[in-house]
């Protein structure tokens, strides 16, 4: 079953876009959680302070990057509408 692409009054479901902020807003919470603890075990735990650096930089830009792409589809997506 297709739809057009650019109508979506006869898709089965249609989510608010409220929703989606509130599971956005709940999702970077539990991630602000899990970072703290991933931060306090590279600092107590790291083996040198350049891995360290590198490994943190490395997640804390692909966090940013994903964060900001799915912000842009809820936008998208609110557009849509």
């Amino acid at each position: 079953m297709f739809f057009p692409s650019n109508t979506t009054e006869h898709a089965p479901i249609v989510i608010p876009t409220h929703f989606l902020w509130v599971g956005l807003l709940a999702m970077l919470i539990l991630f602000m959680i899990i970072s703290t603890v991933l931060v306090y075990h590279w600092v107590t735990y790291g083996y040198k302070a350049a891995t360290t650096s590198i490994a943190g930089i490395v997640y804390f830009s692909g966090s940013v990057l994903f964060v900001g792409i799915t912000m842009i589809a809820i936008i998208s997506y609110g557009i849509s509408l």
